[in-house]
């Protein structure tokens, strides 16, 4: 036998072998998936799915206000910050040079909205702090969310917007929020997040306010009398969380650190609400 007849005989023996083994490794590689175990699987990615994809709200001015399928109490959207100076001692004054924002910003006589009245309306007389409180000579600048063991009169009632990190939603919103309510707001552009609370209301056809502590705490501008920042930033704001007030400033920051941990932190955040989604909120 010559040696090509005898390579040739050597590799028919050979192939029975090579057939056995492919049909070992097609079977190893391609697992059968039974029906039950597909559906399973199907379940799985819509869990996926639904805990990651917006689903709107509400729309309010440009901004869109979501919540995801799985967590209908936390709401989140991404808006500009303009500074709320309200319930600062120093706030308001007749002297507009004087106070941290402009008077015309509290109202106007007989439409006062920044400014306690001595009447409670807004077309009352403004109260201004005397000796003893805070600010003498100051007006009285009054917040939504109040100490109710206090006179209205007092100042110390109120929200102190320099000293605590809160965030304003327009009045009557459409979703189930409570004056008092947790708050994380995140800036993206430099990953600094700070806790919040809702302390107070403003018009309802725009969103995207907060305290002057807030804006320290994420590092922007803080100024009241300027026009806010260009630049817009994350609000994460959990329903049906309120503890009343008062509350130390530092539970405030940790409760509502845990509150946006416990929803997914900035992973979460990311994946429910990526730059791409909020550039697209303004086109639609």
């Amino acid at each position: 036998m010559n040696g090509q007849a005898k390579r040739k005989t050597m590799n028919m023996r050979r192939s029975p072998h090579i057939i056995v083994l492919a049909t070992i490794l097609a079977t190893a590689t391609s697992p059968r998936v039974s029906p039950g175990q597909t559906a399973l699987l199907q379940n799985d990615l819509k869990a996926i799915s639904d805990a990651t994809t917006p689903l709107r709200a509400l729309r309010i001015g440009t901004t869109n206000i979501y919540h995801l399928k799985e967590s209908k109490s936390v709401y989140f959207f991404e808006a500009k910050m303009q500074i709320n100076a309200d319930g600062a001692p120093k706030a308001y004054n007749k002297d507009t040079s004087l106070g941290l924002d402009n008077l015309a910003n509290a109202g106007s006589a007989g439409n006062w909205w920044g400014i306690v009245t001595d009447t409670g309306n807004a077309d009352g007389k403004p109260i201004l702090q005397e000796k003893g409180d805070p600010a003498p000579g100051f007006y009285v600048s009054g917040t939504t969310l109040q100490d109710s063991t206090k006179l209205d009169e007092d100042q110390k009632r109120y929200v102190n917007s320099e000293a605590i990190p809160f965030y304003v939603l327009p009045k009557n919103i459409q979703i189930p929020m409570k004056i008092g309510d947790f708050g994380f707001v995140v800036n993206r552009s430099n990953n600094a997040g700070s806790g919040c609370i809702f302390a107070d209301v403003g018009p309802e056809d725009s969103i995207g306010e907060g305290s002057i502590a807030l804006a320290k705490a994420i590092g922007i501008p803080s100024d009241p009398k300027s026009e806010g920042s260009e630049e817009t930033y994350a609000y994460v704001i959990f329903s049906n969380t309120s503890l009343g007030w008062p509350l130390d400033p530092k539970f405030i920051t940790e409760h509502a650190k845990a509150l946006f941990a416990q929803w997914g932190g900035l992973p979460r955040l990311q994946q429910a609400m990526p730059k791409t989604l909020t550039r697209a909120d303004k086109r639609h």
